[in-house]
């Protein structure tokens, strides 16, 4: 099981992200969404008419018990599909690690003084498609414990 969490984002160069529990918790939440889309993209490029619409039904239910056990059955390489596509996310994420950071801090100073950070950066405001991605169980057996970061940086203070 792969997990999304505050060692996730140490792992891709955005560790400054965990000590802003609610920044992390929106990074994480985006790269679990490009994850399952892209997973089930892959997965969907395999699969017959017949098998989407199978497949379909236990997402169009939310069974993702059912989701998962049709995924073993079918696709039983689909485990390997998901640390494929990680791994692809996990490099680009490494490789935009500065500008990332730099975008969020931009936005946090944003708060301060509103609607200054598109001019300083010279662009209008460009807004992710992927903020809005259906969610599936295209990609089960990664654990998303985006809730657990505010105790981790509550920790490591303390420590």
């Amino acid at each position: 099981m792969f997990k999304l969490d505050g060692e996730f984002l140490r792992g891709v160069g955005l560790a400054r992200l965990v000590d802003d529990p609610p920044a992390a918790n929106r990074m994480l939440a985006t790269v679990y969404s490009v994850l399952e889309l892209r997973v089930g993209m892959r997965l969907a490029e395999s699969m017959t008419n017949d098998q989407l619409d199978e497949f379909e039904r236990f997402i169009d239910a939310k069974d993702d018990a059912g989701a998962l056990s049709w995924l073993e059955t079918n696709f039983p390489d689909y485990r390997q599909v998901v640390a494929q596509q990680l791994d692809e996310v996990r490099l680009e994420l490494l490789a935009n690690s500065d500008v990332i950071e730099m975008v969020i801090a931009d936005a946090r100073s944003d708060r301060d003084e509103p609607g200054q950070h598109h001019r300083r950066l010279g662009s209008p405001p460009v807004r992710r498609s992927l903020d809005k991605a259906p969610t599936s169980s295209m990609s089960p057996e990664i654990e998303s414990t985006t809730g657990g970061l505010a105790d981790e940086k509550a920790t490591a203070q303390e420590g």
